[in-house]
């Protein structure tokens, strides 16, 4: 199980993030192709060697040509995502890191998450930045992510809204939601961005000290301050003034390895459930789609006997046992079902060690899952179904001709390698 756990001493922001991970081993260029299938033009993208204090480390810079790009909703960006080639796990983690940043708009902002017009958050390269990230999340295989104490820096910086205080609005609106602990560093800059906490937000399962890991590569991210007057300038830049040498490094550290404690794992999750007998089905299909916006780790329904015979539905959704997360689903269900009432219970669970992998087919590249008991040798293999829905189509074959296709490579590839 391939794991990145964000040594964020100096903050994140999406660029840095994306720097990293390239730093880290993720081919640039691949990574560029990915971003292609984006239906999204007028932006360029490029990585550079460059040194902050100490450290050498890689610089992701978009650079967004021409004015009057357009807002765009939260719905506008899922079906950008949905309409792209990418795999599906990419266009889930973005998807989820956007609906973050939604939510911490529309709180800041006094509205919904489906009203908010993406300013700077979802201009062209925060959408390069978060995609990016998770495009090269997928290419380094990596499954799970963590990340260390976040810290923010003193004083205001300048945005779209005029000055706002450090940490802005956003970042402590997700912080809150995420239940994030956070201290301030008596740095006079934003350290985090909203794009770096929505994408944390969005990726890990824990924040705090890092995870036991057999170490297999380091990747430094850098940012845009306290780098040299020949450096390409990016559309990132929120900064109000440079920073001098001896400031902190203004780089992201991302550690790459295999969990020590991969082959299983247990921890405590939150059922959340409500019964329903005055919903559509179509009602339902989309309320199930916000349950994973909240964050649900998975959701779903089961029919139900009520009384005075009528049928009605069990929603359920499981939750990362977290406060900040079991309110976000709770405040889902009551916004976007005609529920009154909730049930909740924690239980255990045990985890097998997942990885997500792709696999060359007749019918082209497809991505799947193999999964591993306690010594290693590999339980089930499976092909995600959406990544077998786009190749049938794409080749007019059968469905279930590729998904054979798909299954039966992942068995050759991985069920004798253990």
């Amino acid at each position: 199980m391939a794991h990145a756990h964000f040594d964020c001493f100096s903050g994140i922001a999406g660029d840095m993030a994306m720097g990293a991970l390239v730093d880290a081993g993720a081919s640039p260029d691949e990574l560029t192709r990915g971003l292609a299938t984006l239906a999204v033009s007028g932006w360029d993208l490029s990585f550079h060697r460059v040194q902050r204090g100490a450290f050498a480390a890689t610089r992701a810079v978009v650079v967004v040509e021409g004015e009057g790009h357009p807002h765009r909703s939260l719905k506008g960006i899922n079906e950008i995502l949905d309409a792209s080639a990418l795999p599906e796990r990419v266009r889930s983690r973005a998807g989820t890191a956007f609906a973050a940043l939604a939510r911490a708009e529309a709180a800041v902002h006094g509205t919904t998450p489906e009203k908010v017009h993406f300013h700077e958050v979802g201009a062209i390269d925060a959408i390069v930045d978060i995609v990016g990230t998770c495009v090269a999340l997928q290419l380094l295989s990596i499954d799970t992510v963590s990340a260390s104490e976040q810290v923010t820096g003193r004083g205001t910086v300048a945005c779209r809204h005029g000055k706002i205080p450090i940490p802005g609005p956003a970042v402590a609106k997700i912080w809150a939601e995420a239940g994030v602990t956070a201290r301030e560093l008596p740095t006079p800059r934003e350290l985090t961005t909203p794009t770096g906490a929505a994408l944390l937000a969005a990726l890990t399962e824990s924040y705090g000290p890092m995870p036991a890991l057999r170490i297999s590569a380091v990747g430094l991210g850098a940012g845009s301050s306290g780098g040299s007057p020949d450096e390409p300038k990016g559309a990132e830049s929120r900064l109000e003034e440079p920073v001098g040498d001896d400031e902190l490094p203004n780089v992201l550290r991302v550690l790459v390895g295999e969990r020590a404690d991969a082959a299983s794992r247990e921890d405590r999750v939150v059922v959340i459930e409500a019964t329903i007998d005055d919903m559509s089905g179509e009602m339902i299909g989309g309320f199930l789609r916000s349950l994973y916006e909240a964050g649900a780790l998975e959701a779903w329904t089961a029919p139900v006997g009520m009384k005075d015979s009528r049928p009605g539905t069990i929603v359920t959704a499981l939750v990362r046992d977290d406060p900040a997360a079991i309110a976000g689903i709770e405040a889902r269900f009551f916004a976007d079902s005609t529920t009154i009432g909730l049930r909740r219970h924690r239980v255990e669970r045990t985890v097998l060690a997942r990885e997500a992998v792709t696999v060359e087919t007749a019918f082209g590249p497809i991505e799947g899952k193999v999964s591993r008991d306690a010594s290693g040798v590999v339980i089930t293999v499976k092909p995600e179904f959406r990544a077998v829905e786009a190749a049938a189509e794409e080749h007019g074959a059968p469905l279930r001709r590729v998904w054979d296709a798909a299954a039966a490579a992942l068995r050759a590839a991985h069920v004798d390698d253990a």
